[in-house]
């Protein structure tokens, strides 16, 4: 899943000044105060709003209502208030770094880049670091990425994690070189023994824990509403540890949901430990692995009896406390144990999709009435490495007269649009061949791009999850490649719990070969447009309902073992 790093800062590093003159003011301060405490960014920005009204030219009010104004999706508001504080404190280090969180969420990477670049030269250090590795991810510069990685930010306990998350995007890295450099990370995380069960009934409600930052909007999020929506609750209960940003209406269902919801995004690692002990919860589950907002040193305290990975991130974490990676026997095939750290427990399927409730009706393919067809790919840019072009630009040219759309955050600049035409007339295709669309806000507005598209195309090895059954979802066949790893093998996974399992290639020729073929034939296209929605919807990667009792099974198989009811 993966490809999460860091949204708009949450914390206000200068501190809170009182301002100064009016006690009003200086009330609705308090007030953004404490609507940042609880994630609330319309109130932070409707509190800052109080406080400019009184005093017009306070910086770090101005800074911090931009912020939340891009938070809210009100982008260009939110820009011009972060750039107007800047010209009354053009010193100020952290005014910077807001301002490149803010035009990195807005899907300018190329001028948070410079914001990033400026805070560094006012000494903002390993946080403007952290932010050029977030911009240069989104435009697809993940060697960029790399070196930063590898020099200013070696030394940094977190961004150790990220560097982590990074690697899985080079191709030339091997299973075991990446288990190497995950198990080198967790080398000073050793786990503590587990603790004994509080209540070592094997048959009692199980109290099951999930630590995350993406109960909201999110693309894991359409992965975990199975669970919420048929999870038997006389049998498990649902604890949330929740470090979610900028929460939502999505955030707001997960909460409703839930047994009990614990916002943690003010507690340290130790705190949070000692609140899930508190708790007594007997499953903890961890959804992010090396992504940004991850836990990670929390699990290596061993809070609970439990410990399970899953969903979140694209391999092995490098950790041994955990019981286990929840996966299948086509994302991690058998053989593959030796390029994991955590023992793998697999289902019949890993994950199971719940699309978007507003999605539109899938349109007909448009080479019906262009006579041309269009290949697409909206994943992360940092997925498009050479291998990936050079197969993609094989089949271009097999098809004189096709085009290939790619959408992303990042092309919303002609810098990264210009970088992608470059490549590929590098590989020989002419950049008129390449269309680009850039991020757009709204669940509607991004799949509708879908209409433009006839055949997607996944990048390897680090295939796509929530884009691939987006696209499926909206009649869009998918051409995937089978890897040697798990990132690369989400797509077959995908395939077969959808019911299309001769859908994915072994090989770039065989790969080469499904997208001519696909392409080559508009009838073909146009009944696959129509049938592929209610195919999946027939399907186990939409059978929530039972994808909810195998893992109940899981939670209750390993809670008998280690209650001594099972061997």
């Amino acid at each position: 899943m993966g490809g999460r790093t860091t949204g708009p800062r949450g914390e206000c590093p200068w501190g809170f000044r009182t301002v100064k003159g009016d006690e009003r003011a200086g009330r609705a301060w308090d007030q953004a105060k404490s609507a940042l405490a609880r994630g609330d960014f319309p109130g932070v920005a409707a509190a800052c709003e109080e406080v400019l009204a009184l005093n017009p030219e306070h910086a770090r009010a101005l800074n911090l209502g931009g912020l939340a104004a891009v938070a809210t999706g009100e982008t260009s508001k939110g820009l011009a208030a972060l750039r107007r504080s800047l010209r009354l404190e053009p010193a100020n280090p952290f005014l910077w770094l807001n301002l490149g969180a803010g035009l990195l969420q807005g899907g300018l990477p190329g001028a948070a880049a410079e914001a990033y670049g400026e805070a560094l030269g006012r000494g903002a250090g390993a946080e403007a670091h952290q932010g050029l590795v977030n911009a240069r991810l989104a435009q697809g510069r993940w060697m960029e990425a790399r070196v930063i990685l590898e020099g200013p930010l070696r030394r940094h306990g977190p961004s150790n994690s990220t560097r982590l998350f990074v690697m899985n995007y080079d191709p030339a890295l091997s299973p075991r070189e990446l288990l190497s450099a995950h198990r080198a990370w967790a080398a000073g995380l050793p786990p503590p023994p587990r603790p004994r069960p509080v209540n070592p009934d094997p048959e009692r409600r199980l109290r099951v824990g999930f630590v995350s930052p993406d109960f909201r909007r999110h693309s894991c999020a359409h992965f975990l509403k199975a669970l919420w929506t048929h999870h038997d609750r006389s049998r498990v209960e649902l604890f949330v540890y929740s470090g979610v940003l900028a929460e939502d209406d999505w955030t707001e269902g997960f909460r409703r949901g839930s047994d009990a919801w614990r916002d943690v995004r003010s507690l340290d690692h130790g705190a949070l430990a000692r609140q899930i002990r508190g708790d007594q919860v007997d499953i903890l589950l961890d959804l992010s692995g090396h992504t940004a907002g991850n836990r990670l040193p929390v699990f290596a305290a061993r809070p609970a009896p439990l410990q399970l990975t899953w969903l979140g991130y694209p391999g092995s974490t490098g950790l041994d406390c955990f019981d286990g990676r929840i996966t299948d026997a086509l994302a991690d095939p058998p053989g593959t144990l030796e390029a994991v750290s955590e023992p793998l427990l697999r289902l019949s399927r890993f994950l199971a999709f719940t699309p978007p409730a507003e999605a539109p009706a899938p349109a007909p393919p448009p080479s019906l009435a262009s006579g041309e067809v269009t290949f697409g790919s909206f994943n992360s840019l940092a997925k498009l490495n050479e291998d990936v072009l050079g197969l993609w630009s094989r089949i271009l040219k097999e098809l004189p007269g096709s085009t290939l759309l790619l959408k992303a955050r990042g092309l919303g600049e002609a810098e990264s649009a210009e970088g992608l035409r470059t490549a590929f007339s590098a590989q020989g295709v002419p950049p008129e061949r390449l269309r680009v669309l850039p991020w757009v806000p709204g669940t509607v507005s991004h799949l509708e791009a879908y209409a433009q598209v006839d055949v997607a195309l996944d990048p390897f090895p680090y295939n796509g999850t929530t884009t691939t059954c987006e696209a499926l979802w909206m009649g869009v066949p998918v051409v995937s490649l089978a890897g040697d790893r798990h990132a690369g093998r989400v797509g077959a996974s995908l395939f077969a719990a959808a019911g299309l399992e001769g859908w994915v290639s072994g090989g770039p020729e065989a790969y080469l070969r499904r997208a001519v073929e696909l392409a080559s034939n508009p009838q073909h296209l146009a009944a696959l447009r129509a049938d592929l929605r209610p195919r999946l919807a027939r399907s186990p990667l939409l059978d929530g309902a039972s994808f909810a009792r195998d893992m109940e099974g899981l939670f209750r198989s390993l809670w008998r073992r280690i209650c001594g009811a099972e061997a």
